[in-house]
């Protein structure tokens, strides 16, 4: 493949990203781009709420069976693997594959021996969509186990397509977030076993604010400690 064919393959992918009109249209359009560039067999697509790395809608999920998707984010939280989302996205470069991180022994890894081998997929390139600190998505690219192993070229690829894919899901909550609170939806909020509130949506900020009044500043990702009753 030839640099201008990864660098079409690149705008192409980025163009779908911020012209989709829904998350699971952004994670079709998305993918079927960047399959050109990055060839896989299988993927699981996820939005993300930004302050925790939680799943949320959309979600896609490809070529993977229906037994393996009940345990997926069971595994992921409470299995101490390699390449983990939510530790992922606290690295540099956001991207990494099963075999670069176990050094060339995928069995050492949990999700290798329960989740990917059994399904014939032997290698997994993961990678985050961030802006700034935020992790608006998540997403795991599966190649079959007769297939050659993910590439730097491809973490590269993947790296360089983060943000562009990021900005398209922060755009599409904020609209989703909007109609929510224009229709008095209820609102989330998410705290930690402190007391901590850890994240809250846009219809929470806007009943919060209509409780304690809209001074209090508060934004959709922002974290505080919520006021404890005596």
């Amino acid at each position: 493949m030839t640099l201008r064919t990864v660098e079409f393959g690149l705008d192409a992918v980025q163009d779908a990203a911020l012209s989709a009109g829904s998350g699971e249209e952004l994670f079709e359009q998305v993918s079927s781009r960047l399959r050109r560039i990055i060839p896989f067999d299988g993927a699981t697509w996820f939005a993300t709420v930004p302050s925790t790395v939680l799943a949320t809608l959309p979600v896609r999920v490809e070529n993977i069976e229906d037994g393996h998707c009940d345990t997926f984010w069971e595994r992921e939280h409470q299995v101490e693997d390699v390449l983990l989302f939510r530790d992922l996205a606290r690295t540099r470069s956001g991207v990494g594959t099963l075999h670069q991180e176990t050094a060339g022994a995928p069995e050492r890894s949990a999700r290798a021996r329960e989740f990917l081998h059994p399904q014939g997929y032997g290698d997994e390139l993961r990678g985050v969509f961030r802006t700034g600190s935020s992790t608006w998505g998540v997403v795991g690219l599966l190649r079959e186990q007769k297939r050659p192993r993910f590439t730097q070229r491809d973490t590269r690829v993947l790296s360089n397509l983060g943000s562009a894919i990021a900005d398209g899901l922060r755009r599409l909550a904020a609209r989703r977030a909007d109609a929510a609170v224009e229709d008095g939806a209820l609102g989330t909020l998410l705290y930690d076993t402190d007391g901590r509130m850890l994240s809250r949506d846009a219809a929470a900020s806007h009943w919060l604010g209509e409780l304690v009044g809209h001074e209090w500043g508060g934004t959709t990702t922002e974290s505080g400690v919520a006021p404890r009753q005596s």
